[in-house]
């Protein structure tokens, strides 16, 4: 890892601090109204989403309730979810979360 420079025990501290600090930083930016953009890369992943689409809801707009997301999905996934029984709809569901 680069940013290792001696060993891990001795640097962990100083690692911890960096990205708590990049953590404050992203939540600090969230606040403002942002959109989120996802590339879903398999199936397995779609069904994760699908199934868990109010959870993820509640985390994008926990800092503002504007916040929103959008998901990519490429052809190949898309087939997959055909070819594994799926349907269209189960598709724009994800596409949209406002509300």
């Amino acid at each position: 890892n680069h940013e290792i420079r001696t060993d891990f025990e001795t640097d962990y501290e100083m690692i911890h601090r960096k990205y708590l600090r990049r953590i404050d930083i992203f939540k600090n930016h969230i606040q403002r109204e942002t959109c989120f953009i996802r590339a879903i890369k398999n199936y397995e992943e779609f069904k994760y989403i699908k199934n868990n689409l109010e959870s993820i809801k509640e985390v994008v707009k926990k800092y503002n309730k504007k916040n929103d997301i959008i998901y990519i999905v490429s052809n190949s996934v898309i087939s997959d979810i055909f070819e594994r029984g799926g349907y269209i709809h189960s598709i724009l569901l994800i596409f949209s979360i406002a509300g």
